[in-house]
């Protein structure tokens, strides 16, 4: 029997799946955790995640490394998407995963973040034509196949988390503005 331990480090969550494999029942899921990071909005307006971002991913990281560790498993793959992705310090991220837990973090595009999404959603649901989109907390991809083949796929580098918070700020100077002309009357 062989475990794994995935690491989905998202946007807005980040979520560790356990699996064991045999040849006679194939790939069965232990257990599947889910915690909020909301990294994207540790995201400054340079692009760069604040250390207090990065000290709340090394935490999660640490602890869904021990219950990894619990279950026996030492093959973990973290797999990082937007917030890190499209982070100017993503290098430093990274070698801070490597050198603090000695996890081995890869970054995939948006390209396959999409095509992973495809794969999940072609072997789930019935549908041999469909469109998916997959709303993250700092991406969204889409996807559109047909006869359960990958015809177009992108990746938009805006999410829940990043709308908001673009959203938060563009309200939040309206608001002053309207309260200056108010009180310009």
């Amino acid at each position: 029997m062989t475990k794994i331990s995935l690491i989905d480090i998202g946007s807005n969550t980040i979520r560790l799946v356990l699996f064991e494999y045999t040849k006679k029942h194939g790939i069965k899921e232990i257990r599947n955790i889910k915690t909020p990071a909301r990294l994207a909005q540790y995201i400054d307006d340079d692009g760069y995640m604040a250390e207090e971002g990065i000290l709340a991913l090394l935490k999660i990281l640490n602890s869904f490394k021990q219950i990894s560790e619990k279950y026996h498993i030492t093959n973990i793959y973290p797999v990082a998407t937007a917030a890190i992705r499209q982070s100017n310090n993503r290098d430093e991220i990274i070698e801070r995963i490597k050198s603090e837990l000695d996890l081995d973090a890869k970054i995939i595009s948006g390209a396959e973040e999409a095509t992973l999404g495809f794969e999940a959603a072609v072997h789930t649901i019935s549908y041999y034509d469909a469109v998916t989109i997959d709303i993250g907390g700092g991406s969204t991809e889409l996807t559109f196949y047909e006869d359960k083949e990958i015809v177009y796929r992108t990746s938009l580098s805006f999410g829940v988390v990043t709308l908001n918070k673009m959203f938060l700020k563009v309200k939040t100077i309206m608001i002053k503005q309207q309260l200056n002309r108010q009180s310009n009357l």
